[in-house]
């Protein structure tokens, strides 16, 4: 999935402007990132993980799928040699 960009630099000067020093906000914005990436990373994983369960469910429904034709189309070109 694809990343979320965190404006660390632009999150810094926002907070500056507000008064917290320099070292703070830079150690802030650190942290902020790191936990937006971790918070992310973890929804992909789940995401991840249910996609892996939609497609198992789809390859048992294309099979499903596949048997009902077969069991369809098969009497009926038996039928259809049988006539002849």
């Amino acid at each position: 999935m694809a990343a979320v960009a965190f404006d660390t630099l632009a999150y810094v000067r926002r907070i500056v402007a507000a008064g917290v020093p320099r070292e703070q906000a830079e150690a802030q914005a650190d942290a902020m990132e790191f936990s937006v990436e971790k918070r992310f990373a973890e929804q992909d994983a789940r995401i991840d993980l249910k996609f892996e369960g939609i497609n198992g469910q789809f390859r048992l429904i294309y099979w499903m799928l596949a048997v009902v034709i077969a069991s369809t189309v098969i009497p009926a070109i038996q039928q259809l040699y049988s006539a002849l």
